[in-house]
């Protein structure tokens, strides 16, 4: 970091080095860092470096917060990161063109000597009349000062002479330096300890982060969902899915709890699962209804009781078709609103391979209204079908969208659970 002559050390630093390479060359030229409207009066050469302009730096202005160890001692003193905007201005007699020779002098050496090395700021400094900025320290700032030009437009130039300087125009170049580190002002010194204890503050809301079913298992009646997130509730959670109250599970942490997806009432499809902890008066009953406010949106996939599976009343037609009615046992029971549709796909008969091509499938809608559930557990549908060849048939049901996974006795093709229609 630098002390207070840091910005005049560089406004110092560049006319030196401007001044080292023009003055061997253009006889008589001066290198002044003063105003531009008291710059050019008389007719000498001149090149004329003004700082008009200084901006905290966008990078580093927020790197400096002061900090302390835990003795209270300063540990990180707060500092000033400054971008310095400067304007060169060249004078001279326009019959040889030597505000032009001074321009493409002073160009090529600020790009040259781009970098502002400890070594050239000293040698500034030392070169500076009356030694005014002999207690400057720029040259030891951990951060080189860097100088690079500025593409400033027709309207922008129009704007500093006119109204800063209200002089006609003269040749000008404009330049940027950065980076200057300024010291802080003092800190004051840090209060003692009065006491050291917790004060209680509100922490962050519950909050599901991901839901799935326990060991990869779909979310399926009868199964377990494992709920992710934070400030669930742990054991004593509670946690409703579509307003089915469900029970929560021994195991379940503050981060992870495990669901129970069994209740009355409970409906397949996509529903809203809340879970959080518990509220209401320590040791006296839960919240009724429970309240969970951690929010996740889930589907509930249905599940087809095997043994309830079959075909009956099959009938062969005139037309050699076969019409009869597939008898279904789902749970959880479908409402009466919810749209069902049961789903067969032929299978190879047993000993052979599956032939070659799509294997036939038919979609069966039911009708709406669905009968109301009964109270025991899974609901039983019956769908009419028309058209379909004999043959065994993997079944799914399909409720609001929500599909019945497929499983399998042996590990092999998806084949459970099956009907057959002879």
């Amino acid at each position: 970091m630098s002390n207070y002559l840091a910005v005049a050390a560089v406004t110092e630093t560049l006319a030196h080095i401007i001044r080292e390479a023009v003055t061997p060359v253009i006889p008589g030229v001066l290198v002044s860092t003063t105003r531009p409207d008291r710059a050019g009066k008389d007719a000498a050469p001149r090149v004329n470096v003004y700082l008009y302009q200084a901006t905290p730096s966008p990078a580093l202005r927020n790197s400096d917060l002061p900090m302390r160890d835990s003795a209270g001692r300063l540990a990180h003193a707060p500092r000033t990161p400054l971008n310095l905007f400067y304007l060169v201005t060249f004078y001279g007699p326009d019959e040889q063109l030597v505000p032009q020779q001074l321009l493409a002098l002073t160009m090529s050496t600020v790009h040259t000597h781009a970098v502002l090395g400890p070594d050239t700021v000293v040698a500034a400094l030392r070169s500076a009349p009356n030694g005014f900025l002999n207690g400057s320290d720029l040259g030891y700032q951990r951060e080189l000062v860097t100088v690079s030009p500025l593409t400033m437009n027709l309207e922008e130039l129009s704007k500093l002479w006119q109204i800063m300087f209200q002089v006609p125009y003269s040749l000008t170049v404009a330049y940027q330096a950065s980076v200057v580190m300024l010291d802080g002002a003092p800190v004051p010194a840090a209060l003692p300890v009065h006491s050291i204890g917790a004060v209680p503050a509100p922490g962050l809301p519950p909050s599901i982060t991901g839901v799935a079913g326990l060991d990869g298992a779909p979310l399926a009646a009868g199964g377990t969902a494992v709920v992710s997130g934070r400030g669930l509730g742990g054991p004593t959670a509670v946690a409703t899915l579509g307003g089915v109250p469900l029970a929560t599970l021994p195991g379940s942490t503050d981060t992870r709890v495990l669901v129970l997806l069994k209740g009355a009432g409970l409906r397949a499809g996509s529903a809203a699962l809340q879970v959080g902890p518990r509220t209401g008066p320590p040791g006296g009953p839960p919240d009724n209804p429970p309240r969970a406010v951690g929010t996740h949106d889930v589907t509930l996939l249905p599940v087809i009781v095997r043994n309830r599976v079959r075909a009956e009343q099959v009938e062969r037609m005139r037309d050699g078709t076969r019409r009869g009615t597939l008898r279904l046992s789902i749970r959880p029971a479908p409402g009466p609103g919810q749209r069902v549709t049961v789903l067969l796909n032929a299978l190879p008969a047993a000993g052979t391979t599956a032939p070659a091509g799509p294997a036939p499938a038919f979609a069966l809608e039911v009708p709406l209204p669905l009968p109301a559930p009964p109270a025991r557990r899974g609901g039983r549908i019956d769908v009419g079908f028309a058209g379909v060849p004999p043959g065994v048939y993997a079944v799914r049901v399909q409720v609001d969208g929500a599909r019945s996974p497929l499983a399998s006795t042996t590990g092999g093709a998806l084949n459970l659970p099956s009907v057959t229609i002879q």
